[in-house]
């Protein structure tokens, strides 16, 4: 049962290098066409869980902007530059 939890958990996880989890989510969304995504990123150090955010970040502004044309949040002025920003606010530095 236990086994069966921890399978059915990470069924949907995206795990690995910006490239792969780019890759890995273009698939998700292009399967489940959902709108809207929830990251987790179970770390124990809040600067890797951190880390681990911006990178999923970049991957997703890009990700938006490759996929604009179909991307159904336009429909209802989903714009990507919207994720530039966030990130821009949490890590300023960074940018």
């Amino acid at each position: 049962a236990e086994k069966q939890a921890v399978d059915l958990r990470l069924h949907r996880a995206i795990v690995g290098s910006p490239e792969t989890v780019a890759r890995k989510l273009a698939a998700f969304l292009e399967e489940t066409r959902v709108q809207e995504i929830f990251a987790v990123t179970d770390t124990y150090d809040q600067s890797d869980r951190l880390s681990s955010y911006e990178l999923l970040a970049d991957v997703v502004s890009d990700l938006a902007r490759s996929l604009r044309p179909e991307f159904p949040g336009d429909q209802h002025g989903c714009d990507a530059n919207r994720y530039d920003q966030a990130r821009q606010q949490c890590h300023p530095a960074r940018n």
